[in-house]
């Protein structure tokens, strides 16, 4: 179903209703997956319009049908949440000192290079390019 179709047919309700019978229904109310309930779809019913009537029913059966796909979305995220059968929570490595402000250890950041890496940063300083 075409994912603007509720709420179109929820402002063509709202513009009959508030052009033909002068009855201001919120648009945010009609689309309500409750709407079924609403003030709002009991008053095109009882306007005897069949134009009210038949926009009513439509949008009544496209709440429904998103209101199924809602919950069938809602079930699945839960299913993809929980954990497989035996499998544990572990805690990273690189959370288990940090206050989540950087690193708890400034001075590693000061520590000298190990010696493969000083020798490929020899390599990939200009000021040493031209040194023999």
């Amino acid at each position: 179903m075409d994912p603007t179709f509720r709420l179109r047919t929820a402002t063509r309700l709202h513009f009959l209703l508030l052009r033909r019978y002068g009855q201001d229904i919120d648009v945010n109310l009609l689309l309500k997956s409750q709407a079924t309930k609403h003030d709002g779809l009991w008053l095109c019913r009882a306007t005897g319009d069949k134009e009210l009537i038949a926009l009513a029913r439509r949008l009544a059966r496209a709440n429904h049908a998103h209101a199924l796909d809602e919950a069938r979305l809602r079930e699945a995220a839960a299913r993809m949440a929980r954990p497989a059968a035996g499998a544990t929570a572990r805690e990273l490595p690189w959370g288990r000192d940090t206050s989540g402000f950087g690193l708890t250890n400034p001075q590693e950041l000061n520590a000298p290079p190990s010696g493969v890496a000083r020798r490929a940063g020899h390599w990939l300083n200009p000021k040493h390019w031209l040194r023999g």
